[in-house]
């Protein structure tokens, strides 16, 4: 059974929908402050206030400079709840988040959805306080913004406000890579599980450059499955460096390869893959490698 897009799309937008249904209320406690300090565009900046605050399955993360370099840094963060290391450049929907810079003179930019726009490592999370450092590199959004803006050095030492996270079993997906020689990581990635009497399971990741799809059907248990034509088990690639139409399939004479799910419960999908992918179409050449892993969270 082949899941469409359109029935994927819809999957993913439900699981935006209720993702998003935990909003900070305006009669939060977000008045508390802290330092922050980074390395803007080569330049020292240091926040004359930094605010944190959390929800159920939201962290918000605030450094403002009214004076020259008057930025600010806007870090939301889903789907986390302990201490550790995430990336910047996911949507709602994965393990991680997204940041916004904004200046009155210079403009605004925005981490684009590449999986890899940076990362935030948060080394203490507490129902008081929470403290890291980060790094990443906004592409341009608004106003005189032109060139892509780049964040490092940063670090952060905020009292935290609100509630800490506390996140359902199948909050979250990641999903990683590597095709060919070079790594992929998942900006949006989904899974959706047909039961009864044709199941599947299909996942579908993107981010800026390539899309990655994986359908197994007749799926419904861990266990290590070849790819096959049929029944109808593949990987494929769309997308490359330069080239947004080349295809690859695991489906085709020269494609091989498997996927293992290593664990399949009610709330999340996890496994891994690998596999050889022959060219389809759109100016695609040569046979391409692929390896990689899969953690998703059922909706």
């Amino acid at each position: 059974m082949r899941l469409s897009a359109v029935t994927l799309a819809a999957c993913v937008t439900l699981t935006l929908v209720a993702a998003c249904s935990d909003d900070i209320s305006p009669t939060d406690n977000y008045n508390t402050t802290g330092p922050m300090s980074a390395t803007i565009g080569g330049a020292p900046w240091t926040a004359n206030s930094a605010t944190a605050l959390g929800t159920s399955n939201l962290i918000v993360l605030n450094g403002t400079r009214l004076t020259t370099p008057n930025y600010t840094l806007s870090f939301t963060l889903n789907n986390v709840a302990t201490a550790g290391v995430y990336p910047l450049g996911v949507n709602v929907m994965m393990i991680g988040g997204t940041v916004t810079a904004s200046s009155p003179t210079l403009g605004g930019w925005g981490t684009p959805l590449t999986g890899t726009a940076g990362e935030i490592n948060i080394t203490t999370l507490t129902a008081t306080r929470i403290a890291g450092s980060f790094s990443f590199t906004a592409a341009p959004l608004t106003g005189g913004s032109t060139s892509n803006l780049s964040v490092t050095s940063g670090t952060f030492d905020v009292p935290f406000a609100g509630t800490l996270p506390v996140l359902a079993a199948n909050a979250g997906s990641k999903i990683s890579a590597t095709i060919g020689t070079t790594p992929f990581a998942a900006g949006t990635a989904a899974v959706l599980v047909t039961t009864g009497s044709s199941p599947a399971v299909s996942i579908a990741a993107n981010n800026i450059e390539r899309n990655l799809s994986i359908l197994l059907s007749g799926v419904s248990a861990v266990g290590t499955y070849p790819l096959t034509a049929t029944p109808n088990r593949t990987i494929q690639i769309s997308g490359s460096p330069g080239n947004a139409l080349a295809t690859w399939g695991s489906q085709f004479t020269g494609g091989s390869g498997s996927v293992t799910i290593t664990s399949f419960m009610a709330s999340r999908v996890v496994g891994t893959f690998t596999g050889t992918l022959a060219p389809i179409g759109g100016g695609a050449t040569g046979n391409l490698t692929i390896t990689g892993s899969f953690d998703m969270g059922r909706p």
